[in-house]
């Protein structure tokens, strides 16, 4: 199943999109929850490796971007013990910019591209992971940081010259940069986000544009929940766990979000613990510009770290700056067994970089443009798909749609979906 397979019936009937799918090389983290067996917070768990990669889906239309979502991809694999590999996708940040002369169904895009993740097989992110130390390489004849200049200079002479008359690169077998980790045998697969209404996050002052329809609090929350569920429904069986979690509200108020799901497994609380008394530190995640993951470092900078239980770290979270401006905010979380298909990318579908700044990189040539007018969504488009040809002799993915709606009209109320806290965005100079 290709990215076009994915998206076609997502997006307007006849309309020609191209999407731009980045990856950065999967490499290993600190773990994303920290282990309780390791006794204390400066203390690693050799036996348990965390691999995070990250994804950043653009959406293109008549030569301007006008959707993107990043998504982070987590592998927690636990060496010598018969505990299940796991996977957990964080959307991290999604937004629309207001700038697609056609109707979008959103939701329906952004369910495509969360089916596209689960279904890419493991082996594809764990086969060549970036390890967090690198191992001394053994050749005597590569030059570190650490070497002497004059042995330097010397291990240049000693080199041959390629056609050119420049030393060539000394080849290292791929076995020395990156380790390996077995295929997972039994996967269990999660899903995180935090839902909060914002102006905009990966499109800056997007806001400005009448033409993006901003959701409230609780409409954003019911649209996600929608998507997740459906989710749920298509590709996880029927023993999965599936949360909601608001901070600070009552349960029974909580619960009316889920009356209208299609999946009856939906509880009030969230994946993280199955005990309130649980030690907060060694159950809640940290993820990338995450409240939660604020929280836990105040509590340690206020020595109580190892005291906060799970559920006096949700009493107290709602207090925090962020879940005080009136707009309801949430935790979803789904965990259980993937059911569907497991799919063996294909080149042209994504773009993997070398490094993790050479995808920061690449990022910002969208998201460090201002949308305050289209002209920043169509310098977005051509820094992509001028990059691409230039750099990487490729280009964006096209697709033509093949989802009929109700109106194929200019665009008067594109959803956009606001997910976390706010992106600190840097324009790009212009050329």
């Amino acid at each position: 199943m290709t990215l076009e397979d994915c998206l076609k019936n997502s997006l307007p009937l006849g309309e020609e999109f191209e999407i731009f799918n980045l990856q950065s090389p999967p490499r290993e983290t600190s773990p994303i929850v920290f282990p309780e067996a390791a006794g204390n917070i400066n203390k690693k768990n050799e036996n348990i490796k965390t691999v995070k990669t990250q994804h950043f889906v653009a959406l293109c239309h008549s030569q301007k971007v006008v959707f993107a979502v990043e998504i982070v991809v987590y592998f927690t694999i636990y060496l010598n013990s018969s505990a299940p590999t796991e996977r957990l996708l964080f959307v991290s940040k999604a937004d629309t910019n207001g700038y697609c002369s056609v109707k979008l169904n959103v939701g329906r895009i952004v369910r495509s591209i969360i089916a596209f993740i689960l279904a890419i097989d493991p082996n594809h992110y764990l086969q060549k992971v970036k390890p967090g130390v690198r191992k001394l390489l053994a050749s005597d004849h590569i030059i570190r940081r650490t070497t002497p200049v004059r042995k330097a200079l010397k291990i240049l002479s000693e080199r041959k010259l390629d056609r050119y008359g420049i030393n060539s690169k000394v080849h290292i077998p791929e076995n020395e940069l990156y380790v390996k980790y077995p295929a997972a045998t039994e996967l269990i697969t999660q899903i995180s986000l935090f839902t909060r209404a914002e102006p905009q996050y990966l499109f800056s002052d997007s806001s400005k544009n009448p033409n993006k329809h901003i959701l409230s609090g609780d409409k954003l929350l019911l649209w996600w929940l929608r998507i997740i569920d459906q989710v749920i429904v298509e590709s996880f069986d029927d023993t999965t766990e599936a949360t909601l979690q608001i901070p600070g509200e009552e349960k029974r108020i909580i619960a009316n979000y889920l009356r209208r799901t299609k999946y009856k497994n939906w509880t009030v609380g969230d994946i993280f613990s199955k005990d309130p008394q649980d030690i907060a530190l060694y159950r809640i995640p940290l993820f990338p510009d995450d409240p939660k993951g604020r929280f836990l470092e105040h509590l340690a900078s206020d020595g109580r770290i190892h005291k906060v239980t799970v559920s006096t770290f949700w009493t107290e979270l709602q207090a925090r700056q962020e879940f005080r401006l009136g707009s309801t905010v949430s935790v979803i979380g789904v965990s259980g067994r993937y059911t569907g298909i497991t799919n063996v990318l294909q080149p042209q579908d994504i773009v993997v970089t070398m490094s993790k700044n050479e995808f920061k990189n690449l990022k910002n040539y969208i998201t460090g443009e201002e949308y305050d007018t289209s002209e920043g969504a169509e310098e977005a488009y051509m820094n992509i798909r001028d990059i691409l040809k230039n750099n990487y002799a490729s280009q964006m993915v096209k697709i033509t749609g093949n989802f009929k709606s109700q109106v194929n009209a200019p665009q008067q109320n594109t959803n956009t979906i606001n997910v976390i806290n706010t992106l600190s965005i840097h324009r790009k100079p212009r050329a």
